[in-house]
């Protein structure tokens, strides 16, 4: 999983891969490893309050990822509040998650041996624009077990241009460094459609997965492959939208990315 900083206007882009690997085995090509933070608020009159979303992202365990993420997202959809509180920070978010963290993986420590218990542990990332703030905000959280459990939680600076995280870590570098050589301008987007293609670490693979964060909250991005008859398949995880069933009046995907622009060798990004 990785993050991009933008330079023209506050922006997040991530990407991630799709693989979930155990051992020296491929256990899903298609998994979602950028999900959608939700939050709601009520009152006593149960008033609901519909916040933006902020992103979350991991690398490591899926099992405890998916865990974290789905008793977090039970706080924070369950808010409550008579007082129309500004809508939580990143911060709080990311302080939510890395509690929730340490109760999960505690849990785990306690039943598995020390070396069986590395092996549930993950990195996440909580980021979001605050509207409250103006601010747009990324938090690394980082469970560490030595002789005690510990979940370090750090702020991404924007000195941070690409952050990455996961096993894959030292490829990344290595292929980025490359890239880097025949262009300056790559993106974690980038880097992620290279190490699938030439296989740079047998846990990365599958599809691309893209999102942003930005003022306008946090999206997750479509894929969009060129047809010659000029239209485009919307996809996401490799998975044919088209072929889903669509509520009468809907689509599926509100934006999506293709290719690389060859002027700026940045992600095209576009409505849909």
């Amino acid at each position: 999983m990785e993050v991009d900083s933008g330079e023209q206007y506050p922006v997040f882009l991530l990407a991630a891969d799709s693989r979930i690997s155990r051992g020296s085995a491929t256990l899903t090509d298609i998994a979602p490893k950028i999900l959608s933070i939700n939050m709601v608020s009520a009152d006593k009159n149960q008033r609901r309050r519909f916040f933006q979303q902020y992103g979350f992202a991991y690398a490591g365990s899926v099992t405890s990822a998916f865990l974290v993420h789905s008793t977090a997202q039970y706080l924070t959809t369950n808010l409550f509040s008579n007082h129309d509180a500004p809508p939580p920070t990143v911060s709080d978010v990311a302080r939510i998650y890395s509690d929730i963290a340490h109760l999960h993986l505690s849990e785990y420590g306690a039943r598995l041996a020390p070396q069986e218990a590395k092996a549930v542990l993950f990195d996440c990332i909580v980021c979001g624009y605050e509207v409250s703030t103006g601010d747009l905000r990324a938090f690394h959280i980082q469970p560490e077990l030595e002789d005690e459990l510990r979940i370090k939680v750090a702020e991404i600076g924007e000195s941070n241009s690409i952050f990455r995280a996961g096993a894959g870590s030292e490829e990344f570098d290595r292929v980025l460094s490359d890239l880097l050589k025949h262009d300056k301008d790559v993106d974690c987007r980038s880097v992620i459609v290279e190490m699938i293609g030439k296989r740079a670490h047998r846990t990365v693979g599958g599809f691309v997965q893209v999102a942003q964060a930005d003022r306008h909250g946090f999206s997750q991005l479509a894929h969009l492959a060129a047809q010659d008859t000029g239209d485009a398949i919307a996809s996401y995880l490799g998975v044919d939208l088209a072929v889903i069933h669509r509520p009468e009046g809907y689509k599926f995907a509100q934006s999506g990315w293709t290719s690389i622009d060859p002027e700026t060798n940045q992600t095209i990004r576009t409505k849909i």
